[in-house]
């Protein structure tokens, strides 16, 4: 468990990046391996609006796109501090939450080669 940079930071020793489910079927694959892991915790993935509040942008620069899986009235920003995407437990969908929260696991992903 870890803050956002900390597991951008672990992601990349082990020559990868923070998940990025750019699309429902990798969603999914997500989903499932998050709940093997842990059901009830928050998991970290690569999308975040840091650089500008509201313009979501995947960890390797490219924007978001049409796939969205946030719950209902997400991305809220709730206390204007909100800039990390994250799985909320339960419930399967996206969350915004803070980047510097250091008890959320992460999922990574490697490039194929």
């Amino acid at each position: 468990m870890t803050t956002y940079n900390g597991a951008v930071s672990r992601c990349s020793l082990d020559g990868g990046t923070l998940a990025i489910p750019r699309d429902s079927t990798t969603n999914e694959f997500l989903m499932d391996l998050k709940n093997g892991v842990d059901r009830n915790a928050y998991f970290r993935f690569g999308l975040t609006d840091v650089h500008q509040e509201g313009v979501w942008m995947w960890d390797d620069g490219v924007p978001l796109g049409d796939f969205r899986a946030w719950s209902p009235g997400q991305p809220d920003n709730a206390g204007d501090n909100e800039d990390c995407a994250e799985y909320w437990p339960l419930t399967n969908t996206w969350n915004d939450g803070q980047c510097t929260f250091a008890d959320r696991k992460f999922i990574c992903q490697l490039s194929q080669l």
